[in-house]
Order: structure tokens, then sequence, then C-alpha cells
């Protein structure tokens, strides 16, 4: 961790927390509203996440059902898709999601992994705000 704090370059993420959630809303879609109230689609670094919660939240909005299938049909067309891998990628995420060993934890433990991606959104901006702030500095 020291060393991406020292490179000025480096953007807050949680990629596993990402494939983590997009996972969950895939075998668990009951879950897809708690994920949503903690986490908008733009609070995801990767855009294909971002692209792919986009579709989930509009199929759950539609009440159409959230497979790695159904999800795959519509995914299939969105800018880096086929590149991570496509219907693949959506079976990893789907084995990523983590263990959900009792009903009364799965809400809590959801809505803190969407508040973890969101919050590395609001550190994204914050650590941008800086760099953009520090090069002005030295612009004098």
């Amino acid at each position: 961790m020291a060393e991406e704090r020292s490179d000025p370059t480096f953007v807050p993420y949680d990629i596993e927390t990402e494939q983590g959630l997009l996972g969950l809303s895939l075998i668990h879609p009951h879950l897809i509203p708690v994920i949503r109230a903690e986490a908008s689609a733009a609070d995801f670094y990767e855009e294909v996440h971002q692209q792919l919660f986009e579709l989930v939240y509009e199929f759950d909005d539609e009440q159409r059902a959230v497979t790695p299938i159904t999800l795959n049909a519509w995914a299939k067309h969105l800018p880096g898709f086929k590149e991570v891998g496509g219907h693949t990628y959506l079976m990893s995420c789907a084995q990523a999601a983590p263990a959900i060993e009792r009903a009364d934890s799965e809400h809590r433990m959801v809505r803190n992994m969407a508040r973890h991606v969101a919050e590395m959104r609001v550190r994204r901006e914050a650590e941008s705000a800086l760099l953009d702030a520090q090069e002005k500095l030295k612009r004098g």
C-alpha cells in the first residue's frame, strides 16, 4: 500500500469487490436492490463493470431475470465485454461472489461491499482533484 500512495498515478479501486458484487447480483438477484441502494453503476472503476451494472439495474427495473445467460445475450454488444472474456467472465464473476452463510448477514455484507466500491470512487475523485491542484500550483 505504501508504494501505491507514493505513486502519483495510483487510482484507488477494488476489482475483486466489483467482481464479487457483480457475481452476487447474478446468483442472488434478490440482493440487487441492496447493492443499488449503496452503489451506482458510476461508482465502479472498470468501465465494463459500469456497463454491466447499468444492464443489471435495467433488468431489475424491468423485472427480467438476471443470470449470466440473460445478461450475456445483451452484454455481448457492450464495448470491452468480449475482451474481458464475455460469458466466461460473467461466470467467473459468479464464482467470485462471496459465500453467504446466513440470511441475516447477507444484506450487511452486500451493503459493506457496495459502500466500499462507492468509497473507492470518492477516493479516486479526491486524488484526481489533489493532483489537479498540485499541477496548477506547479504552473503557478
